[in-house]
């Protein structure tokens, strides 16, 4: 398996210089192959870093916050703590600007994932706008689940009615692929076709809490599961994850116009 010579889950020395070679790739068609049918999407993987520092040329540490927007098709995603160790090893470059330090990140990151990525270095001080909704919560709802399966596609039902939603849950939870950390989320849905039952799909985002899986992965896998079970007129999934390294990923997926979800961080990331 391609992972085993990943770094993840294993110990490593951080880089003392910069150092692009750290970036490890990862395919996606290496998930893609489990879905049963072809599965058709667009949409983005939208990365905040919010540990990036080099110093300027008197030697004067410099801070920002960094925001990477990958194509959901690119050829490869990036495995998260070697991206981490990549933005440490800028913490002793010598850059003249901010821009330099940007240009370099754009480069390596579109290099490593094989597609062109939206790099972006923000200020840290800018006023942080926290994300709201006004979708249905489902999390009130009084459901009764057993994890004997790691997903359970069975807890999804319809109604008979064609329905306009947006729902989400604060109450996602999966697990690191590789190393079986938790990963947490905030899970959001907006569709148009035949109504979901809410408390089915309440259990089946729920029965995800076991599962060992990449956050982008878990997020296609909950739409190619939607999408062909119910076939929407349209569908967007997103998934809004905490941040675990420095680092909080959003996936996002749809098979319509492609609007991306608001950058404004939810209070847990």
């Amino acid at each position: 398996m391609l992972l085993n010579s990943s770094i993840l889950g294993k110990t490593v020395d951080a880089p003392k210089t910069y150092d692009r070679a750290v970036l490890f790739p990862i395919p996606r068609s290496q998930q893609r192959s489990s879905f049963i049918y072809p599965i058709e999407f667009k949409g983005a993987d939208i990365w905040y870093a919010y540990e990036i520092s080099w110093l300027n040329t008197k030697g004067k540490p410099q801070v920002a916050l960094g925001r990477f927007i990958f194509d959901a098709n690119s050829e490869n995603i990036v495995e998260s703590k070697s991206l981490k160790l990549y933005l440490n090893s800028f913490n002793n470059f010598y850059a003249d600007n901010i821009q330099t330090i940007q240009n370099i990140v754009k480069k390596d990151l579109s290099d490593t994932s094989k597609s062109d990525v939206d790099v972006e270095l923000l200020d840290i001080n800018q006023e942080c706008q926290f994300f709201r909704y006004d979708g249905i919560c489902l999390d009130n709802l009084d459901v009764d689940i057993n994890y004997e399966k790691e997903v359970d596609i069975s807890y999804l039902k319809s109604h008979d009615v064609f329905v306009k939603e947006k729902i989400y849950t604060d109450l996602f939870k999966s697990n690191c692929l590789v190393t079986h950390q938790a990963d947490w989320a905030s899970v959001f849905i907006e569709y148009e076709g035949q109504k979901i039952d809410h408390e089915g799909l309440l259990k089946y985002l729920i029965s995800y809490r076991n599962r060992s899986s990449f956050h982008e992965h878990c997020i296609e896998n909950i739409y190619a599961d939607l999408v062909t079970i119910f076939k929407p007129t349209t569908l967007s999934v997103y998934g809004k994850y905490t941040r675990r390294g420095g680092i909080d990923i959003t996936p996002y997926r749809t098979n319509h116009i492609m609007q991306l979800p608001s950058f404004a961080r939810t209070t847990r990331q």
